[in-house]
């Protein structure tokens, strides 16, 4: 009597190979949808996390400040003050440098719209960078709605809007 060799037949081969191949594509495409979700999570966990470090500085110096001491380069001293820059339809100022008036000194923050940068100034002194993902920055009086004109002498405060965003690194070969 002859005994039968057990083997694989090339249908039942190529057929494991088939379910094999989805298999691994259906995990592929899992794994990568969760890759892009994750970096997407941890890129927004950054930005937040460095918002709120830019809104802890504004709020800490802004709310002990006497007033806003200059707007990009011009100085707000009087009542008679409008500041001659465009604002847009909500009333807001692109601001490239603001200065705080707090106590005796001055809190001058600079921003870069070329390179996103944000730094500030404190008393003519030393200059740390708080951010290198700003976008825009935009600030109006907190009475806007009666002060239309653009008025930020003697405001009871100002608003500061602030969009962050990660410049995307292009590699290059």
């Amino acid at each position: 009597m002859k005994k039968k060799k057990k083997a694989f037949t090339l249908l039942e081969l190529i057929l494991t190979l088939g379910i094999t191949l989805v298999v691994i594509a259906t995990i592929y495409t899992f794994f990568l949808s969760n890759t892009k979700t994750m970096k997407s999570t941890e890129i927004n966990t950054d930005l937040q996390a460095e918002a709120q470090k830019i809104q802890s500085e504004f709020l800490k110096y802004g709310t002990e400040a006497k007033g806003v001491y200059s707007i990009n380069g011009i100085e707000v001293k009087d009542d008679n003050f409008i500041y001659t820059g465009v604002l847009d339809g909500n009333g807001k100022l692109d601001v490239e440098e603001i200065t705080f008036n707090v106590e005796e000194n001055k809190h001058k923050y600079t921003f870069n719209s070329s390179t996103g940068e944000l730094k500030v100034q404190k008393n003519a002194g030393e200059i740390i960078e708080l951010s290198n993902n700003i976008q825009e920055i935009k600030v109006r009086p907190l009475d806007f709605r009666n002060n239309s004109d653009g008025r930020f002498y003697k405001t009871n405060g100002i608003e500061i809007s602030l969009v962050l965003n990660i410049k995307k690194i292009v590699l290059q070969r």
